[in-house]
């Protein structure tokens, strides 16, 4: 192993239409950056209780292969709370709709809501 220093930034996918990933990302690696980091707002990608969209601006399998095709590593960060100055930090508000869930705690609900979304996430 060598010794290895990454420069990151920050890009919030999620804030950014999709037709300007690229050019973003152009942008960043010219600055000298060699790595980003984004997190992955659930809400985002989970607008209902167990429907999940990943089309369009909410490509995050598009964005991530952006990133690798400018040579820019990726420092995922999934959550499932992401603060980020992100409504609710990044939590579904359909989670409110459960009368007993204690978000951010080892609650068994809350974890198997997160349990899930992370089950979807992940493989992606």
């Amino acid at each position: 192993g060598q010794p290895f220093r990454y420069v990151s930034g920050s890009f919030h996918y999620a804030r950014v239409p999709s037709a300007l990933w690229g050019d973003r990302l152009k942008k960043m690696r010219a600055a000298g950056l060699n790595a980003l980091q984004t997190y992955v707002p659930w809400n985002f990608h989970e607008i209902s209780p167990g429907e999940y969209d990943f089309s369009g601006d909410r490509n995050l399998v598009n964005f991530l292969l952006q990133a690798q095709q400018n040579d820019l590593l990726v420092l995922l960060r999934p959550g499932p709370y992401i603060d980020a100055e992100w409504e609710f930090g990044g939590f579904p508000s359909w989670l409110l709709k459960e009368d007993d869930i204690k978000l951010r705690t080892f609650d068994s609900l809350y974890l198997k809501y997160v349990d899930k979304w992370l089950s979807t996430l992940l493989p992606l």
